[in-house]
């Protein structure tokens, strides 16, 4: 039994020293890392981008899909489609998005819409590599 309480490692000083060092490390790093929140609206027609609009600029636009127009309302920091002229419309069931890179897809009308932030073209995640 003497054995088992002899092979406990105990803290020491330095110990205490490097965790202090690491979560002072991790505040100062935080904000840099948080700092990127999404403020870009993107719309894409058949992959390509038409059109950009800040996400905090209350707006309603008409976008012209293959099945007919599309619009898209950005209200609040969110975006969705209030009204769109395809079968099903699911697209317009799936409600408004918020988050960086949340989409919202009209298959019938070859329409992406994508919520990014300004420094996303700069960037290469996992999905677009």
């Amino acid at each position: 039994m003497s054995n088992q309480l002899s092979s406990i490692k105990t803290f020491r000083p330095a110990d205490l020293l490097i965790l202090l060092l690491l979560l002072t490390a991790a505040t100062l790093v935080w904000p840099f890392i948080s700092s990127s929140y999404p403020d870009l609206v993107v719309i894409f027609n058949e992959n390509r981008i038409i059109a950009r609009y800040p996400l905090d600029e209350n707006r309603t636009v008409t976008i012209n899909g293959s099945n007919g127009p599309v619009e898209i309302g950005i209200v609040n920091g969110m975006v969705g489609i209030n009204s769109v002229v395809c079968p099903h419309q699911i697209c317009q069931k799936t409600g408004y998005i918020q988050h960086s890179h949340e989409q919202i897809l009209c298959v019938p009308n070859r329409i992406l819409i994508q919520i990014q932030y300004s420094g996303a073209d700069e960037e290469i995640d996992a999905i677009t590599y």
